[in-house]
């Protein structure tokens, strides 16, 4: 295997470890259930809400967004905030379904783990979204019920690789598809807002048919790009930087990318001529 593969398989693996946060077969921290009680209602009392997050939360938050992972609007009904949770042999974060609160272990307000809490946080959030739709269905009894413990298990084996893919995600990023919705051929480069390229990519148009679709080789870490398209019908105004483009200059226009999944596969683009 090639040493830098090795590598992020290695870093990737070490992510994903460190950000499976529960225990269900006994092995492990102790479930949020096993610990001080009031340690917790204390911290629960001292998370933030929307849109006073601490700063290393906001910058998640951000991160995820601008993966494509969540719309910040999807963090407005829970509060997030920080408690000594493996002080207490405690997971790493907890949420708690009755309260709609995030709770992250103290050491993720050190800069040094910004990459390993933006899985936690996708962990987290993917439980809010669980609760909230259980309770939608059961009541709000629904999180002192034996139907919330019987659901816990599979809700963690739903967020444990949801967590793990956006680990994965983060840090190798997406690639850009890009979908011709003109009923005629269109002439496309794609640059972009925080883009890796590999060495292969230069300035030039490549070309997708009617209704066709392409996946480049280009691999971005944001949804907000940059890009130039022509064809005989489409003509885009261009607010974007200058590039010399097939030997000509062209004006790049912007574009927010869609996705097709929370965790996984590309951004897209759309070409449309109407």
């Amino acid at each position: 295997m090639q040493p830098l593969k090795t590598a992020i398989l290695i870093l990737l693996a070490a992510i994903c470890a460190g950000a499976r946060a529960h225990s269900f077969d006994g092995v492990g921290p102790l479930p949020s259930s096993a610990l001080d009680q009031g340690l917790l209602a204390e911290c629960e009392a001292n998370a933030a809400a929307y849109p006073n997050f601490d700063p290393s939360v906001q910058t998640a938050i951000d991160t995820l967004e601008a993966l494509g992972v969540f719309g910040a609007q999807e963090f407005r009904n829970v509060k997030i905030g920080f408690c000594n949770l493996r002080g207490g042999n405690g997971p790493v974060a907890t949420t708690s379904c009755a309260d709609d609160t995030i709770l992250l272990d103290q050491k993720y307000r050190d800069d040094s783990e910004s990459d390993i809490i933006l899985s936690t946080l996708a962990h987290e959030m993917k439980h809010f979204q669980h609760h909230a739709v259980q309770k939608r269905r059961f009541g709000e009894e629904y999180c002192r019920s034996a139907q919330y413990r019987r659901d816990r298990l599979w809700m963690e084996n739903v967020a444990g690789p949801f967590g793990d893919e956006v680990a994965a995600l983060a840090f190798v990023g997406r690639p850009i598809e890009v979908e011709n919705e003109c009923p005629e051929p269109v002439s496309v480069f794609v640059d972009g807002v925080a883009v890796r390229r590999d060495n292969t990519e230069t300035a030039k148009t490549f070309v997708i048919p009617p209704n066709g679709t392409k996946q480049t080789s280009v691999i971005a870490n944001a949804r907000t790009i940059q890009y130039f398209a022509s064809g005989e019908r489409l003509a885009l105004p261009g607010d974007g930087e200058e590039r010399i483009i097939d030997g000509e200059r062209r004006r790049l226009s912007h574009a927010v990318m869609a996705t097709r999944a929370r965790g996984a596969g590309p951004f897209v683009l759309r070409i449309d001529c109407d």
